[in-house]
């Protein structure tokens, strides 16, 4: 029987390849945090990745093989998340924050630990981060396109398994059932919204220690799902999934964005790390995002069939459409007729306000 707290967080579990058979990873959150990520990297890694992006979806997808010759694929349960509360036990949850925050960084302490608990695998998550900064680094000395492409599609995967809340707890078992339908209501808005600022971009010391602030955030983030959890109990558990939802989605895509920001971070820093070797493109700069319109049509905005949102065609998220997804409108009234909302980053509906680019 369904533990009714478990029916939103799990959601998050679909990014947790740490789970049993009948669970999966979902693979729109990976294409969300590409998405998110490469329009942020600096310009020669921008223009290399745009010329290669279902490449690089492909790599960070769930289940994907890294390249040729390196040490792991993404097929290993205990490579996706770490129990940073292990020492808590069955704790409340101002226990469980002290024990994550005391959760050792070294390797072999960490597995001492888990062992001292009685735990046979408590997981591996930021180290195997550190051998994906270092096979994308070897990558990027190598120059090979394919296998900068590989690599840096698997950093980015086990990034964002450091940014699922479910993914840092003792938790993890018991909220990973498939949450397909809830996940699909969160997925509209979460195309549209999760977005990094370039300004956010830093510079990256340790691996190691990146991925665990951001698992110390996303653990954090558990308790407050949690919390949401609880209050849409029986008997008004209908009424309360969709107001649910929308208390989770922000929750969900500061998450995402956490995880694309340090796959940002890290796949720039070894770039920089490798001499910033120039990188073999078709394009010398990022393609236009401009959407190619027929001559016999005024196009003048745009949408997706799977959102309820209309886009100027220059607005940086008409991009992530897939060219057989789009749907186009002549004019406000048409999209808003067709039940269309104004994108809140280029905001259509501001008169006399350019559009993104």
């Amino acid at each position: 029987m369904c533990n009714p707290a478990a029916i939103l967080t799990s959601l998050l579990i679909c990014s947790a390849a740490a789970s049993p058979p009948e669970s999966a990873e979902c693979t729109e959150l990976y294409e969300i945090a590409v998405a998110a990520a490469v329009p942020i990297l600096p310009a020669p890694l921008h223009a290399f990745f745009e010329t290669r992006l279902e490449a690089l979806r492909q790599a960070a997808a769930p289940g994907a093989r890294v390249a040729s010759g390196s040490k792991m694929n993404t097929g290993q349960p205990h490579w996706h998340y770490v129990t940073l509360d292990i020492a808590a036990g069955t704790a409340g949850v101002e226990e469980r924050r002290a024990a994550a925050r005391r959760f050792p960084r070294e390797r072999n302490k960490a597995m001492a630990l888990y062992e001292s608990c009685g735990v046979p695998e408590g997981g591996n998550l930021p180290w195997v981060v550190q051998d994906r900064y270092e096979a994308a680094l070897q990558s990027f000395r190598s120059g090979e396109p394919e296998g900068i492409v590989a690599e840096s599609g698997a950093l980015l995967h086990f990034c964002v398994d450091a940014a699922m809340p479910c993914n840092t707890t003792t938790e993890r078992l018991r909220r990973q059932r498939d949450q397909t339908e809830l996940f699909n209501g969160l997925r509209k808005r979460l195309e549209y919204e999760v977005r990094v600022s370039p300004d956010r971009l830093s510079p990256v010391k340790n691996p190691v220690d990146a991925t665990f602030d951001v698992m110390l955030d996303a653990h954090q983030a558990m308790d407050e799902l949690i919390t949401l959890d609880a209050a849409a109990l029986p008997p008004e558990r209908e009424a309360n999934m969709e107001k649910r939802a929308e208390r989770a989605a922000p929750i969900l895509e500061t998450q995402i964005e956490s995880g694309a920001l340090l796959a940002a971070n890290l796949i720039a820093a070894a770039w920089a790390e490798a001499g910033k070797p120039e990188l073999k493109t078709t394009a010398l700069m990022p393609p236009s995002r401009v959407v190619t319109i027929p001559r016999a049509v005024a196009v003048l905005y745009v949408g997706s069939r799977n959102s309820t949102v209309y886009h100027h065609p220059t607005c940086s998220h008409v991009a992530r459409i897939k060219p057989e997804n789009r749907v186009t409108f002549e004019s406000q009234e048409l999209a808003r007729g067709a039940g269309r909302t104004p994108c809140r980053t280029c905001k259509p509906d501001t008169p006399d306000k350019p559009p993104p680019r």
